[in-house]
């Protein structure tokens, strides 16, 4: 198969854009645009929505404020840690949990919750043990959806079942969490940057450049968000309210978590990718109801191969990706 320099040369390009320190300008967007229309004249697998990834890295990463810690209340702004793993995953588990405590910094609650499979609960309890983490409780996905449920899932998603699984598992952990906040982050996310992750009363939230239609269809139904919303926000964690998350929940309907299930089973198309229940519900209502509730920051995440990372120290990673606030190694890009 042939591969292009110039779509190389763009890989590159956008992934530049994406760096901590760099702002797209009305300049660069220019440039940007015309580079990204050469490509598309030679390749029509260009799929970028040009205008979403400009408006995106835009934005700014705000430098870590340590003295801001002061001046926040510590019990209303405390954040727990949700993972949702499979042993696919458990590679990257420990690093996971690192960079997601060291990112929290002081708005860590003490409690980072792993929700697995019923048969992978020992394995990944042992994989905790041996790092010697003492604040982490693994949890069966038994307990938020049954074997009924589980079932009815598999028989609709089929293949897909664990992508549809895994989301309500997130939603579960949320709404059961002792704290407001809990932080999301997918098991193959590692978060490199310490953040404001609330300021004056604020949450952060993160814009990102894809876009599933059948997302929109679904969540617009609801008046949640238009079917082409300003922003997206499939980044790969999130920070979640419980009090907010319930309220979004709402606006479909739903109010318990065997609800979610059944929702999603009802309101599916036959779109590989039909829902996105968590990120989007979650970002999209907050950006449309709750204004004063939130500001946004540049992303700047980047995808990684997980053999360049599996057997580096943590020290290691930090300091080969400084550049990024985050990096995802998802397991379909080995």
């Amino acid at each position: 198969m042939k591969i292009f320099p110039e779509r190389l040369t763009l890989k590159r390009l956008l992934v530049h854009f994406q760096q901590i320190d760099v702002s797209i300008n009305v300049l660069s967007a220019t440039f940007l645009r015309l580079i990204i229309g050469v490509a598309r004249r030679i390749s029509n697998n260009i799929v970028l929505d040009t205008n979403r990834f400009v408006s995106a890295n835009r934005l700014r990463v705000k430098k870590w404020e340590s003295d801001a810690l002061y001046f926040r209340n510590p019990l209303e702004e405390k954040i727990s840690i949700a993972i949702v793993a499979t042993e696919k995953d458990f590679e990257l588990l420990t690093k996971c949990i690192y960079f997601a405590k060291k990112s929290l910094d002081d708005y860590y609650s003490g409690y980072t919750y792993v929700v697995v499979p019923r048969l992978q609960v020992n394995p990944c309890k042992l994989i905790i043990q041996m790092s010697q983490f003492n604040d982490v409780l693994v949890i069966s996905e038994d307990e938020f959806v049954n074997e009924s449920e589980a079932l009815k899932l598999k028989q609709k998603f089929v293949s897909r079942f664990g992508w549809a699984l895994q989301q309500i598992l997130k939603l579960g952990q949320v709404l059961n969490s002792d704290t407001p906040y809990t932080l999301i982050v997918d098991c193959d996310t590692l978060l490199l940057h310490k953040r404001n992750w609330i300021s004056n009363r604020k949450q952060i939230l993160f814009p990102s450049w894809e876009y599933n239609q059948p997302y929109y269809d679904l969540l617009s139904r609801f008046e949640i968000c238009n079917v082409y919303p300003d922003y997206t926000f499939v980044t790969h964690h999130m920070l979640m309210k419980k009090e907010f998350l319930i309220e979004a929940l709402s606006c479909m309907g739903v109010s318990s978590l065997a609800d979610v299930v059944t929702f999603v089973i009802n309101n599916s198309t036959d779109d590989p990718s039909p829902f996105c229940i968590e990120y989007e519900l979650y970002g999209q209502y907050l950006y449309k109801f709750k204004s004063d509730y939130f500001f946004m920051e540049k992303w700047s995440n980047t995808s990684v191969l997980r053999k360049d990372i599996k057997d580096c120290t943590n020290e290691e990673i930090a300091l080969k990706y400084s550049k990024f606030a985050s990096i995802s190694a998802h397991s379909f890009l080995n």
